[in-house]
């Protein structure tokens, strides 16, 4: 995320209206392409499928669709934090021949995780076996575009692949429409699977032009940064929590067979894309704002720690902080008042926004409870991102826990109750992580001087003996004194 940021601060540094315009749709394509593509295609489905293919073809294709972005993402974002992480320290310690490395063991090892969660899925699932050859291909085409997105977002060659994306997207609607009239449900699958590829092999071609390919994989390069593995449990809890609710609604009462493996639950689903786009304005602000703005005043406290003498600095480091805390506070406050005055709008116009998109009014209270928790949800997902720049990584994990634990527990116990009260469950979970989460960030931003001098290990103290201990400040690295005696022994 931070090489979206630096391209973002140089789109957005002249601040007219222009650039700012600019910033603002490549942030969300970059941060949410795949998701608009999927929303965008059941969208459009919705309304003008019906002219080309029947109903049972809708579901399948509905189906197959939803089911090949969860698991993928399932997939992949399990092993985005692990692997970005180490290619984030790649790019710090300026180990520019090790970029490659990281960036095929991440796709391959996504592709082969993604291979085994499909195939023996696609073999006992009954549907014709030319859509299952479609459909496996449709899951590399995803995967790749999953991993590899991250990476191309952290050079310079994003902003060309923008008019790629666009031009990938809309032929997978293009196609799927033409090819759909001729051929009905398959042209419309190998339509729609065609431009998925377009964006994969474009993906594909600019990452090994940017990065080069690796002479050698080098497998114990990346199993060295097993320490990271954390980060792997941060990955599976975050996005397990993001779909339990689904999963459950799927094979709810509510939910509807379509063969002995696939369900689906046509109301929620649809409700949640809906309210997932009504979201995409505060991820693009958050890239914007938070991680230009927000990364100013990190860079500013942190790099006064890093330097040689900063002990007699000690005034200087507290100003830093105040400004760390003050920057934090008001963009949370900023994106807080955009995403209310956006969720409020929503709830205003819900029958009309179904309308537009062809839904029944009947969910129009499942919609307004969908979109306050998703905006918790993305607000709690962005406070996450601010404890994971401060390295708490265990903090991380206890909110997205919290989350998928509060998120299941819930969404059963409220199933039984009745199909009013369909999402709760998520928005109650939402709301929970989102204030417990804020509560954990700002307890370590009124003790952020405190918690780096004790957990970081600073450049020039890392020269000395690690018994050593600075009765001075009270601590040294991950070990802390008292009237010069440790508190912990090393």
């Amino acid at each position: 995320m931070a090489g979206i940021a630096f391209k973002l601060q140089r789109i957005v540094s002249n601040e007219s209206y222009t650039s700012v315009i600019r910033g603002f749709i490549y942030a969300i394509i970059l941060t949410s392409g795949p998701w608009l593509i999927i929303v965008t295609s059941l969208g459009t489905l919705s309304v003008y499928s019906t002219f080309i293919i029947n109903l049972p073809s809708r579901q399948l294709f509905k189906i197959l669709l939803v089911n090949v972005y969860f698991l993928t993402i399932m997939v992949t974002g399990t092993l985005q934090l692990f692997f970005t992480r180490i290619f984030a320290d790649k790019m710090f310690e300026k180990q520019r021949e090790a970029l490659p490395n990281v960036i095929m063991c991440n796709l391959i090892a996504a592709l082969f995780a993604v291979s085994i969660v499909s195939i023996p899925l696609l073999i006992v699932i009954d549907i014709p076996f030319d859509v299952k050859v479609l459909t496996y291909t449709f899951f590399i085409a995803i995967t790749v575009a999953w991993v590899l997105i991250n990476y191309v977002s952290a050079s310079d060659s994003f902003l060309k692949f923008i008019k790629h994306y666009l031009i990938g997207a809309g032929s997978s609607l293009l196609l799927g429409y033409v090819l759909g009239y001729f051929f009905s449900f398959l042209g419309l699958y190998v339509g729609f699977i065609l431009g998925q590829v377009y964006i994969a092999a474009i993906l594909f071609i600019k990452t090994i032009r940017v990065f080069g390919f690796p002479a050698k994989l080098n497998v114990k390069d990346i199993t060295s940064k097993l320490y990271y593995s954390d980060l792997l449990a941060s990955g599976f809890l975050l996005y397990a929590g993001m779909w339990v609710d689904k999963v459950i609604m799927w094979y709810g009462p509510s939910g509807i067979q379509f063969n002995s493996i696939l369900f689906y639950n046509p109301h929620y689903d649809d409700v949640f894309y809906l309210a997932f786009l009504l979201s995409t304005p505060i991820i693009a602000i958050f890239f914007i704002v938070i991680e230009t703005d927000f990364y100013k005043a990190y860079y500013g406290f942190f790099s006064r720690m890093m330097r040689k003498g900063y002990w007699g600095n000690l005034e200087k480091i507290k100003i830093a902080g105040v400004k760390l805390i003050k920057c934090v506070d008001s963009s949370l406050r900023m994106l807080i008042l955009v995403q209310t005055i956006v969720t409020l709008g929503a709830i205003l116009l819900s029958r009309n926004i179904l309308k537009l998109f062809n839904m029944s009014e009947s969910v129009d209270t499942l919609l307004a409870v969908v979109i306050i928790g998703r905006f918790f949800q993305m607000m709690m997902l962005i406070v996450c991102v601010l404890l994971l720049y401060f390295d708490l990584r265990k903090e991380s994990i206890k909110v997205y826990g919290f989350f998928f634990v509060i998120n299941l527990v819930l969404t059963l116990v409220f199933l039984q109750a009745g199909e009013q009260f369909n999402g709760l469950g998520m928005t109650i979970a939402s709301v929970v992580c989102f204030i417990y989460a804020t509560r954990l960030l700002r307890f370590y931003l009124r003790n952020a001087i405190f918690y780096t001098f004790t957990k970081r290990e600073l450049p020039y103290a890392t020269r000395m003996e690690r018994r050593i201990y600075l009765h001075k400040t009270g601590s040294f690295g991950r070990y802390y004194v008292k009237d010069e005696k440790p508190l912990i022994n090393p």
